[in-house]
């Protein structure tokens, strides 16, 4: 039989990906197999089926002795780098500050200062696990010493606790990987400059680990407002901001080339308004990043409980926030309020949850946006548009396991144009928790359906 050779390339954003061409005509899909078998020396197998290594034989699919024989070409696959700028709220209502109401009323012990209309609100902070002993900025006005207010000594707001608990645990869980890169802006803060806030997208080291730590350990606190527009646009000498940083960002060493761009924001207030218009600069922000929509995707996690005002709280904004991005479900509701159909962002309310739970919640909204960069699509460029589709198989191979058959209604389709392998259900699932998996799609072999 002669080989010829066939150029197959792809993009995987998790699994590695083989794709062989098999030209056998072998009604079978087994081709010639010196024992008449399926390669692994057996004689075959009476079910039809691939018993003791399937499609591989002894040696692999492309190796001797097994079905290899009609293979004209095998190309692999990487998944795809990610670079993920993470865009933090580290206004002052993360430390639980924000304007009263009647079902949340403010924390009187002490009460705030004459005429403020704002104040710590009950039951939005609690002890701080990292700062037992904070005294900075623990009263209603910025700057007050301790002893006018000592019954605040040691108090974070909970969703700070929280949101810095959570990402800590997310830095400290990544391996180095040449295939990620994190970076972060924390706007706002005690920390007054912007470039102090900022830590460029690199692998994830050791060293790159401690300095994203660093910007959210005690010692920095949430102060000021919510400059959402500037954050993604540009401010402090910052031209473009995270978008414009996100884009014109090349990576370099150990950082692979070409990865996924996303932008996730953490957020639980509702952005300052330019010129006192609070519709016309939302508007804003959703066209900006719109436009750096399919380039820049943007993730949203908001921290904050929709009953509230929505000058504190605004859940409709930041679900048609996250629609723009490109990154939300397609049965979401853009104009979510709360209660009817489903967020377009991850919705954290922490209402009357502990600084514990309210962190799980947000850790569990992380985990998911990592899963969702990953993609079970498997392309198949460069194949002939006659593909018959009853001779497709799908191999996959978990974790230091041996390589099985994933039968279709195990969990795989293929489109209608023939150029794409989708794993489904919990094939995909598998796949996705399993970074060090391998899948390969076969082309030319009878498809095994039992």
């Amino acid at each position: 039989m002669r080989r010829m050779a066939m150029k197959v390339t792809g993009v995987l954003l998790l699994a590695g990906l083989n794709l062989a061409a098999c030209g056998s005509d072998d009604p079978s899909g087994f081709g010639n197999t010196p024992d008449g078998g399926n390669g692994n020396g057996d004689g075959g197998d009476p079910n039809g089926g691939f018993p003791d290594g399937g499609l591989l034989g002894d040696g692999g699919l492309l190796g001797d002795g097994g079905l290899p024989q009609c293979a004209t070409g095998q190309s692999g696959t990487t998944r795809l780098p990610v670079y993920l700028d993470i865009i933090l709220d580290g206004s002052r209502s993360m430390d639980g500050h924000g304007a009263p109401t009647t079902a949340v009323p403010c924390d009187n012990n002490p009460p705030p200062a004459s005429g403020a209309t704002t104040c710590f609100l009950q039951g939005r902070r609690s002890l701080d696990p990292e700062a037992s002993t904070r005294t900075l900025n623990v009263c209603h006005q910025e700057g007050d010493d301790i002893n006018d207010c000592p019954a605040y000594r040691g108090l974070t707001g909970k969703k700070w606790i929280a949101a810095r608990g959570a990402l800590t645990a997310y830095f400290a869980g990544q391996n180095q990987n040449p295939k990620l890169g994190v970076g972060m802006y924390l706007f706002s803060s005690t920390v007054s400059s912007a470039a102090a806030r900022t830590v460029d997208i690199g692998a994830m080291t050791a060293a790159q680990k401690n300095t994203l730590r660093s910007k959210i350990a005690p010692g920095v606190w949430p102060s000021g407002g919510t400059p959402l527009l500037e954050a993604f646009t540009g401010e402090n000498g910052r031209p473009g901001g995270e978008i414009a940083r996100l884009t014109n960002f090349q990576p370099a060493a150990p950082l692979e080339a070409g990865g996924k761009r996303v932008i996730l924001l953490m957020t639980d207030g509702v952005p300052n308004p330019t010129g006192g218009d609070n519709a016309a600069t939302q508007k804003k922000i959703k066209d900006a990043v719109s436009a750096a929509t399919p380039n820049i995707t943007t993730f949203v996690v908001g921290i904050g409980d929709p009953t509230d005002d929505p000058l504190v709280y605004d859940e409709k904004f930041l679900s048609q926030l996250a629609k723009v991005g490109g990154a939300a479900p397609g049965d979401c509701t853009p104009d979510w309020n709360g209660s009817t159909g489903k967020p377009c962002h991850y919705q954290v309310t922490p209402g009357a949850k502990t600084a514990d739970q309210i962190q799980n919640e947000i850790k569990a909204a992380i985990d998911n946006v990592a899963l969702s960069l990953q993609s079970c699509d498997l392309p198949l460029q460069n194949v002939s548009p006659g593909l018959d589709p009853n001779k497709v198989n799908v191999l996959y191979t978990p974790t230091g396991q041996p390589e099985k058959v994933v039968k279709p209604n195990e969990g795989w389709t293929l489109d209608a144009a023939r150029t794409k392998v989708t794993l489904t259900g919990q094939a995909c699932a598998n796949l996705k928790a399993d970074p060090g998996a391998k899948v390969r799609v076969i082309i030319g072999c009878s498809t095994v359906v039992n």
